[in-house]
């Protein structure tokens, strides 16, 4: 259903922009709205189908202290500036920011095996590329980890549920993704491997 109303926003778009009206502020914030409302119910619809493939216990995506968990990863990880932007602009204001290291995209589950199998992380993605995006914070195993990455298309953060450390996985234009850390424990992405 969000395809077809999509692409009648699309229809309208495109029908105005060739009858030279201009759109009111009403229309263009309508837009807007409908347009983050379908990439919230996409999302949720990708996030519903990795739920039935995982225990509770692997994926909670269900909880209500979300704002809690935020708060206490900025307060430990996060320069906040400005206190009126709660959750947003992470990966500029990092703590003491440490680069691990830059590796292609495709290559991050590899580094996502280094992580304990049996154990649960926080995992922040970002819906968007821009620096207010809102953040949605799971509490996840390293196996649901590699399906969030999978369907995700902007940043993420994985944190140390113990709040020991948090880590950025901060892609760039070139298809290339820079593991920034915030913490003074060492990560599993830090420790050596044979790879």
């Amino acid at each position: 259903m969000w395809h077809k109303i999509r692409q009648l926003l699309k229809d309208y778009h495109l029908t105005t922009a060739l009858n030279s009206e201009l759109l009111t502020r009403d229309m263009v914030n309508a837009y807007i709205h409908a347009e983050s409302n379908l990439c919230t119910m996409y999302w949720q619809e990708k996030i519903d189908r990795i739920g039935i493939q995982f225990a509770l216990a692997d994926f909670n995506r269900h909880f209500t202290d979300w704002p809690e968990i935020l708060k206490t990863l900025e307060s430990r990880f996060i320069i906040k500036r400005d206190l009126n932007s709660r959750f947003s602009n992470w990966s500029e204001q990092f703590k003491s920011p440490t680069v691990i290291r830059a590796m292609r995209r495709e290559d991050i589950g590899g580094k996502i095996d280094r992580l304990d199998h049996n154990c649960n992380y926080w995992v922040i993605l970002m819906h968007g590329d821009y620096p207010t995006a809102k953040q949605v914070v799971y509490d996840c195993k390293p196996i649901v980890i590699q399906s969030l990455i999978e369907v995700s298309v902007g940043d993420l953060f994985i944190g140390d549920k113990k709040y020991n450390w948090l880590v950025q996985f901060h892609q760039t234009a070139s298809n290339t993704v820079s593991l920034v850390k915030s913490g003074k424990h060492e990560t599993p992405f830090e420790k050596r491997s044979d790879s």
